[in-house]
């Protein structure tokens, strides 16, 4: 277990991280740690925020749980979160009823040594089994990748897809969107901004890029029967940020150099050659696992949010719905339905089970949008 000896007076470091405020967006900034409180001073110059020691909750999250957050009942909305675990070693942190929560973060981190030989093993195992095609080798090489040079890879993937894409720009539909995710991003834990943009597009779809921006095409939202629909496909987009399933896409796509580079620490190297390749995910399919995986984590991102996940199912079904009937004419068409998150049978009773484990008596907060009046504005020349 990791060392815990406290360090002595109050703390002058700094712990790179950011957080989440009441309004759900995303600042980033530095933490700090005193003998009363948590601060968080954003990088944007606006004032601090402080999270009292007293109640404060810190829990890991995030892939690998590399995440440390940091909350407090008496500031509801607010979390901080920082991925340098020497945070947790502040002597202001060294309270009897905060170190329980500290050495359950703490024994459940394993550190891969990184000497000589290590390496040396770790290289010999990384090209046989690229070789043989083991998940792992991309897992590790994802591993490499820290969350802000993922946010960074989706700006340049971002920039590219953006000249073949026309932004839908009504303030009446983006407002819309964020009435939408608002509860979403309220309990999603995420080291990633989630950012959504409308785009004009005649296929039913939307599609996530690593480092959290995800896009509607605008005919998904004329599919929509309500708001609940189009926030069950939004949760199921944020659980693949979430999970990095498109940075795993991408990395499966690149070569075995690159792979060994960023198991070696080469992690510019890695976005430069996935950067390239953004558009790929438009047309690439996500595995059974990918998509199995994005339901369950989207489902429950709905029900933590207080939001109806019947959306979700009855959203899927009218997609499964519209394939068959497109499917008697070309399979292109077949395919421009939600191509890359195909609602096949065995995913919509997925989503039936779990809804029938919800209690009979459950209800849900109904979204206060007019999806009708969304659509109308979509469908109105720029």
């Amino acid at each position: 277990m990791e060392d815990l000896t406290a360090r002595s007076g109050q703390t002058s470091n700094s712990y790179e991280g950011a957080a989440f405020i009441e309004d759900g967006s995303r600042k980033a900034g530095t933490l700090h740690v005193f003998e009363g409180s948590v601060e968080f001073k954003p990088n944007d110059g606006e004032n601090s925020i402080r999270l009292p020691v007293q109640q404060l909750e810190i829990t890991a999250g995030g892939n690998q749980n590399r995440l440390i957050y940091f909350k407090s009942p008496s500031r509801a909305g607010i979390s901080f979160y920082t991925t340098d675990r020497n945070i947790l070693k502040e002597s202001a942190l060294q309270k009897p009823e905060l170190l329980p929560a500290i050495k359950k973060i703490v024994g459940g981190h394993r550190r891969v040594k990184t000497g000589y030989w290590t390496l040396a093993a770790v290289s010999v195992a990384l090209i046989v089994g690229a070789w043989l095609g083991r998940g792992w080798v991309f897992e590790a090489a994802i591993d490499q990748i820290p969350p802000e040079a993922e946010v960074k890879l989706g700006e340049l993937v971002e920039k590219n897809l953006m000249s073949t894409m026309s932004v839908v720009k009504d303030p009446v539909v983006n407002e819309g969107i964020k009435t939408i995710t608002r509860p979403l991003l309220e309990v999603a834990e995420s080291p990633f901004p989630f950012k959504f943009q409308v785009v004009y597009h005649q296929d039913v779809n939307a599609f996530a890029i690593p480092g959290g921006s995800i896009f509607i095409h605008s005919a998904l939202i004329e599919k929509a029967d309500s708001a609940e629909e189009v926030a069950g496909v939004l949760a199921h987009e944020m659980a693949h940020v979430i999970h990095r399933h498109g940075t795993q896409l991408l990395v499966r796509r690149i070569g075995l150099y690159v792979l060994v580079g960023a198991m070696f620490g080469d992690t510019q190297g890695l976005i430069a050659a996935l950067a390239d390749q953004g558009g790929f995910l438009l047309s690439q399919k996500f595995s059974r696992d990918f998509e199995r995986q994005a339901d369950e984590t989207g489902f429950k991102l709905l029900v933590d949010a207080n939001i109806d996940p019947r959306g979700m199912l009855s959203f899927f079904r009218r997609i499964k719905e519209i394939q068959e009937e497109q499917m008697s004419e070309t399979e292109q068409s077949a395919m421009a339905i939600m191509g890359t998150h195909p609602a096949t049978e065995e995913r919509i009773d997925f989503i039936q089970e779990k809804i029938n484990e919800l209690p009979p008596d459950r209800e849900f907060q109904k979204i206060p949008l007019d999806i009708q009046k969304i659509q109308r504005r979509i469908s109105l020349p720029e």
